[in-house]
């Protein structure tokens, strides 16, 4: 487990001797031995200021972007704008990040000497304070609504990449339950997300490795975890999720057939649970804080009693897993967590409402958590369809199917965005070293496959498809 840091920049040793030296400037100053020019004062971060200061680098969005193809391209420049729809749970933007030095993201901007110490101590002052408002600035977003976190303060700077750094295909496909694995979803995709059950196991995992689909297996069901679907009352608890995973490792059969499915890649992560935060898991319907930080990460490290290989994943983004003043921690048997994307959380929050600023700042907060992150798309909340960009083809008959009511469009904007290499910033860059290389369209058997028949969102598909196969 990757270790994090709180502790602040530290003052280069130029810096700490010219504020010591402003200090004192300042000093004769109020004693009324003279008096700083402030026609001289530096408002922070030019490069004429005394001190070497941080200069971070904001997105540039495009003010329009026509999507001339449903081809996807990974550093092709996507724009929106809107409101929203559904249930649950950016225009992107075109990127010019700046060279790096130390940290990515931060340049040190050159330094001058200042004519007298105190106009020095007047421009350091102003600056170091520049420095810190920046740094602030970059990592808290006070625009977020309320139960969403700015970001998780313990732990501000990212200092390695997370686990999306291996070499792997990527992965598109839906979530769907087991009993429809079969149908039109494990010939078409690469990848899939679905449960099990110990008498049905076996039989997923054979289909799966015939049709070549990488799958994200959740061991048993919500019901046997306590949620009562008929009635929408919970009685979780964590004693009764191990139960259920250990009914798998009970069967030395069924438990070396998972652990080969590991090893060989049909079975891509063992999924914990869905939406930890949600006041459904709560008995009175309203507690955030039933299923607590502490205990995912506990259900993690029992998978990895039996399947130690197993990579382990919640679906809650790291920002929201420490929303609604749910505890930080320290995680040490998660490996990652799915963030999943809809119109209403790029186009209506965020100070920068574009879909490059939404995966800019929950990739950041995954990174400052060690996490890797799964990609998921929430087809229930759309672009509304007075959006001419979204919906150009609107008079041909290209309208919201169901319950499908991201657009064609839309969906492969996402799905380009969560696969255009990042740095641990989550900013867009050349043969960034934070992959996203899994996105799971959210719910194939829900949003009924007569849905997905219709033409335009079948070409959507095939055409995510196709990309996917060429990486």
């Amino acid at each position: 487990m990757q270790l994090k840091s709180n502790l602040l920049l530290p003052l280069t040793t130029t810096q700490f001797t010219r504020l010591a030296a402003g200090a004192a400037a300042l000093f004769l100053v109020a004693c009324g031995e003279g008096a700083p020019d402030a026609g001289s004062r530096d408002t922070g971060g030019d490069s004429n200021s005394g001190a070497s200061a941080l200069v971070i680098p904001t997105a540039t969005a495009s003010t329009s972007a026509s999507l001339e193809s449903s081809s996807l391209e990974p550093g092709q420049a996507l724009a929106a704008s809107s409101s929203a729809n559904a249930e649950s749970s950016e225009s992107a933007e075109t990127l010019t990040p700046v060279q790096t030095t130390a940290e990515p993201g931060i340049t040190l901007a050159a330094e001058s000497a200042m004519p007298t110490a105190a106009q020095q101590a007047s421009a350091e002052s102003d600056t170091l304070a520049a420095e810190s408002a920046q740094q602030t600035e970059k990592l808290v977003d006070t625009s977020v609504p309320t139960g969403e976190p700015a970001t998780s303060a313990a732990l501000p700077v990212p200092i390695a990449a997370p686990t999306n750094t291996r070499n792997e295909p990527p992965l598109f496909g839906p979530w769907v339950e087991h009993r429809h694995r079969l149908d039109n979803v494990f010939q078409r995709f690469n990848g899939a997300l679905l449960w099990s059950d110990v008498a049905n196991v076996q039989a997923v995992l054979a289909d799966a490795r015939a049709t070549d689909t990488r799958i994200f297996l959740q061991l048993g069901s919500t019901q046997e975890w306590g949620w009562n679907f008929s009635n929408n009352t919970s009685t979780f608890t964590l004693a009764k999720w191990k139960a259920s995973v250990d009914r798998f490792a009970d069967d030395p059969v069924i438990k070396e057939d998972i652990a080969t499915a590991i090893a060989d890649g049909t079975i891509r992560g063992i999924y914990l649970i869905d939406e930890p935060h949600h006041t459904r898991w709560s008995p009175s319907g309203e507690n955030h804080h039933h299923i607590p930080n502490s205990d995912i990460d506990e259900m993690a490290r029992h998978v990895k009693t039996y399947w130690p290989e197993a990579r382990t994943s919640v679906r809650a983004s790291a920002r929201t897993l420490i929303s609604y003043n749910r505890e930080v921690v320290d995680w040490q048997y998660l490996d990652e967590s799915f963030l999943m994307i809809n119109y209403r959380k790029w186009a209506t929050q965020g100070q920068d409402k574009t879909i490059e600023a939404f995966m800019e700042r929950e990739i950041a907060e995954a990174s400052n958590q060690g996490l890797g992150v799964i990609g998921s798309v929430q087809m229930l909340i759309g672009a509304p369809t007075s959006e001419d960009e979204w919906w150009p083809d609107l008079a041909n008959g290209a309208t919201p199917q169901g319950k499908l009511k991201v657009s064609p469009i839309e969906l492969q904007a996402y799905v380009s965005a969560f696969f255009r290499p990042r740095n641990t910033q989550g900013v867009a860059v050349e043969n960034g070293e934070f992959r996203i290389n899994e996105v799971m369209v959210f719910r194939w058997d829900r949003n009924n496959e007569d849905d997905w028949a219709d033409p335009f969102y079948s070409d959507a598909m095939d055409a995510i498809v196709s990309e996917v196969a060429g990486y």
